[in-house]
């Protein structure tokens, strides 16, 4: 019975380590936009409360950053185990190759598994103030898989990177966004007042 006590608890911490590496990266990932937004002129705003467990399944509109005439419209998509890959076939259908535990001796018989998803909706808390601004949907991965790919319609895959469009959104993870934020940095003469005060 004792050792009950013992193995359990070990089993659930070990089951949900993942997860907590998953939400301390998000923390982590928050951290780095709102330093960079504040820094460039932009402005972060979540499309609903619980913006920071949004998932691929999902399909709703997660944040919006928000810089002068710039809207960039980011659903955001984790993966459980770095070593995980990733590839989109259509707006309903992905395909995941899970390698969480697997070893050098059994990856070759691990395939890709179809699974269904909504279409992405980068509309979700879309404001009317935006319509005039240069769109961009994001697909932000983070924690971020081990590769990414599109499905071709001869059935291969083509790997894609930071910047290259899957099919509904272009594909970023962490690092990618914050260099594209950080390159996009906006005047004096375009940013809210309420930032221009908080910078003074």
């Amino acid at each position: 019975m004792k050792y009950l006590l013992i193995i359990v608890p070990a089993a659930a911490l070990l089951f949900m380590l993942p997860f907590i590496r998953c939400f301390l990266k998000r923390l982590s990932l928050y951290g780095g936009i709102k330093s960079v937004c504040r820094k460039n002129g932009m402005t972060f705003v979540p499309a609903h409360p619980f913006w920071i467990f949004g998932n691929i399944k999902s399909g709703r509109c997660d944040f919006h950053i928000v810089g002068g005439s710039i809207l960039y419209r980011v659903k955001l998509a984790g993966s459980i185990s770095r070593n995980n890959l990733y590839s989109f076939r259509n707006s309903g259908i992905y395909l995941v190759r899970p390698l969480m535990w697997a070893i050098s001796y059994t990856r070759h018989a691990i395939k890709y598994e179809a699974k269904n998803k909504r279409p992405f909706d980068f509309e979700y808390g879309m404001r009317d103030e935006w319509r005039g601004h240069e769109i961009t949907d994001i697909l932000l991965f983070n924690p971020a898989p081990g590769g990414v790919s599109i499905s071709m319609k001869d059935g291969t895959m083509k790997g894609i990177g930071n910047g290259d469009y899957t099919g509904e959104a272009y594909f970023y993870n962490k690092t990618g966004f914050l260099k594209l934020l950080k390159s996009k940095g906006v005047s004096d003469s375009e940013r809210p007042q309420s930032l221009l005060t908080e910078a003074e």
